[in-house]
């Protein structure tokens, strides 16, 4: 893991900058060395394995999940369908008919469920369909005094609204703020850079009752956005109540902005190339951007054959029924 700090004491990075590594320019720069090496390709410890909990049929990814590669559930992998899947023209019937054909390979086919992707939603557990709810947000620290939330959404008569939530000190009284209006949906939220998180939380009333998490936004968050899949299952008991998945998935970018952020690639040498290219880029050189983000990319080639020898990638011929591929032959 890699640090902003670490990136701004590295000697490597201070000799080519050409700017304080405490400047905005600096840290700016650094981000968009991160994101266009994560755009490259997969590189080491960008892509992770997590476990998740799934309410309802719907899961939402944390801030830091890019793109869902893999879904398992005990093991039983489930099928990751971009949104096209909803305007596939097969019905349960197709799908009947396919079990039919291969009854056994049914469950490895299609696996228990479907996560298919919904696009992306500003909070992390919505309002419920039917409800109309005050939005509570608690600052967790007394330096965020002043700072502000603001978030758009569907008032209580069905009216688009948008409110601007000031942040009191969380060591007054009260400390906490409310909406001056019930929302039956939340549709953006924009807040400013903090020095802690801030927690958003829906009730029933302006003062604290019984509250349902909203939203936990942390400190260099500023638009909030995240992916949302739907699990559809066609065994009609899987999704009822809580389920547990795991999931392989490849980092969103992130950009760092407090020196003890974690920056996106973890590859020193390879941040300082690319930081070169930008500079070239910005020098109106594009040949030497082109050889220095070539060489940033094998950087992490490098990394990534070193830390997972291609030797030890798994293989597998499932397709073939199992069968051995030497018993196999093409006519």
């Amino acid at each position: 893991m890699l640090t902003l700090l670490d990136c701004q004491t590295d000697q490597d990075l201070i000799d080519v900058s050409n700017v304080s590594t405490s400047s905005q320019t600096f840290i700016n720069r650094v981000n968009s060395a991160c994101k266009r090496l994560l755009d490259r390709g997969d590189w080491w410890a960008t892509v992770i394995k997590a476990q998740f909990a799934v309410y309802n049929s719907r899961v939402v990814w944390p801030r830091w999940v890019g793109t869902v590669l893999a879904v398992n559930e005990n093991r039983t992998p489930l099928k990751a369908q971009t949104g096209w899947f909803d305007f596939l023209p097969l019905t349960s019937e197709d799908w009947r008919a396919i079990r039919d054909c291969y009854p056994n390979r049914w469950d490895r086919m299609r696996g228990s469920a479907l996560v298919n992707d919904l696009g992306t939603a500003p909070t992390f557990n919505e309002i419920a369909t039917g409800q109309t709810n005050y939005v509570i947000v608690y600052p967790r620290s007394s330096v965020d005094a002043g700072k502000t939330m603001t978030i758009w959404g569907t008032d209580q008569n069905g009216w688009p609204a948008t409110e601007t939530l000031i942040m009191p000190n969380n060591t007054s009284s009260p400390p906490f703020v409310a909406s001056s209006n019930q929302y039956q949906s939340i549709r953006r939220v924009i807040k400013d850079v903090t020095a802690d998180y801030l927690d958003a939380y829906q009730c029933a009333a302006n003062v604290p009752g019984t509250l349902l998490d909203l939203g936990h936004y942390e400190p260099g968050e500023t638009k909030a956005e995240y992916r949302v899949s739907f699990i559809k299952s066609h065994f009609p008991d899987w999704c009822q109540g809580e389920r547990r998945i795991s999931a392989l998935f490849k980092i969103q970018h992130v950009p760092a902005v407090m020196p003890n952020d974690l920056v996106s690639i973890g590859n020193p040498a390879a941040i300082k190339l690319m930081y070169q290219a930008i500079q070239d880029e910005n020098a109106s050189d594009a040949d030497n951007a082109a050889k220095h983000a070539a060489m940033a990319v094998h950087e992490l080639n490098l990394e990534l054959q070193n830390k997972l020898p291609e030797s030890q990638t798994p293989v597998s011929y499932e397709e073939f029924s199992g069968v051995s591929m030497s018993r196999h032959s093409a006519f």
